[in-house]
């Protein structure tokens, strides 16, 4: 079953286990076919690159959740 995302300016069409390829599709009908499985690794990429910048952005004792006195 197809499944459709609009943001603002684009449309993203795709499957729901996203098999198979996405469509992009932008406001003035450019249109873009990418592999459901590279988009999941590029966005898995960038949420870990996000998550360990904030980590290492952390104080010690917020890495290790303890509450100062």
């Amino acid at each position: 079953m197809s499944h459709t995302y609009q943001a603002r300016n684009t449309a993203f069409i795709y499957n729901s286990d996203l098999s198979g390829d996405v469509e992009i599709v932008t406001k003035n009908g450019q249109r873009l076919s990418v592999l459901g499985d590279d988009l999941l690794a590029f966005v898995s990429d960038y949420v870990k690159n996000y998550k360990m910048a904030e980590l290492g952005d952390m104080d010690p004792l917020d890495v290790l959740q303890i509450k100062r006195r």
